[in-house]
């Protein structure tokens, strides 16, 4: 699994007609009122013949809204979101009429106050039942991961039965959707597994595979995991464009130790479908990582891993129309992070603290500076925060270094709120225009930068504050220089 958070405006959802017949004359309309929402912009997105599209949703001072969709030609799985996270997954389709109300006062709000009612408002009704638990089960030991998989699932079946044995009937997309929910079940507790296995450092080799057996009890699915009937659940999809590569790739770090490099974390997480996957899976989770790879790298050197990495696989796609975005895709980004390699000048930046005061970089020339990007909303980088605290404790008397955080694509009164909540000791700084989050290509966070005392970068993506021995060599020595 990836060890960074990743700031993404959109989650990648995926669903295929498997034979269902509709009527792509009909509009999909959803509308209501989302209440509180501050400067949040909300949309729908939802893929339609594996393109992603994405519909901006205006609204209201009040929170109000409507939009009318014509350009959906089947029924999927969509996601809607407000612009810093999701807000809800839906079942949508052509000549449903959605009207859905909540309150996103705070984190969790919308959850406990949505309500949805119109057409395609029943089968919708069980999307809200299987809220994901929020317990920390990659934490778990193997007794209380199943007893977790135990609860889930029988959440999952009981809210099944009530909604598809009976509900569903009269909707015409009713079969369709009990098929998707059927397979999003089975997958949902494979991803649960393979995710525990993959991150946990003590299985061994054996044991992971062990595992996944033990507990999955779908032998002729894991002995068939690549049909392409399976692709019509998001939770199959999700799971095989990324955690199951990710899980292949530690097995064989668990076999072979030397194998395992995490600067080519990515390739050989790719090199393990391209050896194990068969049919359009491959072919679609080939796409979407080299995609989500480029789209979101984080540094010059990491880009050039993947401009030699991946032509041998852009060059396996199917669809012309794939390769050529991903080219066009690395020539972009090579331009982008041209002038941010390792020596060269940092970009500038402002951005101001709670009281308004504007700071540049050029108010930290002599010190080393370490630079924290992160949001309110990003859990794992407000994780980070009591960890940076314990570790910027051995530095307060060090006048040749300061540590920098700036929050990017973040809410001013939200921002000022997780400052009084975590409480941290050193500089924060808000990016008000979004300067900062571009100049430092900060498309996942948390991203840490590290600055030396004429102001050049020394890494564009360095050392996280949990690895503490290696973030101590690396800044000791740019602070004796």
């Amino acid at each position: 699994m990836t060890k960074a958070a990743i700031l993404i405006f959109f989650v990648f959802l995926f669903a295929i007609s498997s034979g269902q017949k509709t009527n792509t004359n009909k509009p999909f309309i959803i509308e209501g009122q989302v209440t509180n929402l501050d400067d949040e912009q909300l949309s729908i997105g939802f893929y339609n013949d594996d393109k992603w599209i994405s519909h901006p949703i205006t609204t209201n001072q009040d929170g109000t809204f409507y939009l009318k969709i014509m350009d959906l030609k089947k029924p999927v799985r969509a996601q809607f979101n407000r612009s810093r996270s999701f807000l809800e997954h839906l079942f949508i389709a052509p000549g449903y009429h959605l009207v859905l109300t909540g309150d996103d006062k705070e984190d969790g709000s919308f959850s406990k106050t949505k309500k949805i009612t119109g057409i395609g408002s029943i089968i919708n009704q069980y999307t809200f039942l299987i809220e994901e638990d929020r317990t920390e089960w990659l934490k778990l030991n193997e007794n209380d991961l199943y007893a977790f998989i135990k609860r889930n699932q029988s959440l999952r079946d009981s809210a099944y039965h009530l909604f598809f044995d009976k509900k569903s009937a009269a909707d015409e997309y009713g079969a369709y959707f009990k098929k998707m929910a059927a397979f999003d079940n089975i997958f949902n507790k494979l991803n649960y597994l393979v995710c525990h296995a993959d991150d946990s450092a003590g299985y061994s080799y054996d044991k992971s595979i062990a595992l996944v057996k033990k507990y999955f009890a779908h032998d002729e699915i894991l002995a068939n995991l690549y049909r392409d009937e399976f692709l019509i659940s998001t939770e199959y999809y999700s799971l095989m464009v990324n955690e199951y590569p990710a899980y292949l790739r530690e097995l064989n770090c668990k076999k072979n130790p030397g194998y395992c490099n995490d600067k080519k974390y990515v390739l050989q997480k790719i090199s393990s479908i391209d050896s194990i996957y068969k049919g359009n899976i491959k072919q679609q989770a080939f796409f979407k990582l080299m995609r989500d790879a480029v789209r979101y790298c984080r540094s010059f050197e990491e880009l050039s891993n993947y401009k030699q990495g991946f032509p041998q696989y852009i060059n396996r796609l199917s669809k012309t129309d794939q390769q050529e975005e991903l080219n066009k895709l690395l020539s972009s980004k090579t331009e982008e992070f041209f002038d941010k390699q390792v020596g060269h000048a940092a970009p500038a930046f402002a951005a101001q603290d709670s009281t308004g005061k504007v700071f540049t970089l050029q108010d930290f020339k002599g010190k080393v500076v370490y630079v924290d990007l992160w949001g309110s909303w990003c859990i794992p980088c407000r994780e980070f925060t009591p960890v940076l605290k314990t570790f910027l404790e051995k530095y307060k008397t060090e006048k040749r270094f300061v540590c920098v955080s700036i929050a990017i694509n973040d809410n001013l009164e939200k921002w000022k709120k997780a400052l009084s909540e975590d409480k941290p000791t050193w500089t924060q700084l808000f990016d008000n225009t979004g300067a900062v989050q571009s100049k430092y290509v900060a498309y996942s966070v948390p991203k840490f930068i590290l600055i030396n005392k004429e102001g050049n970068i020394v890494s564009f993506d360095t050392v996280m504050p949990d690895k503490i021995p290696e973030l101590e060599k690396i800044l000791n020595e740019e602070i004796e220089k």
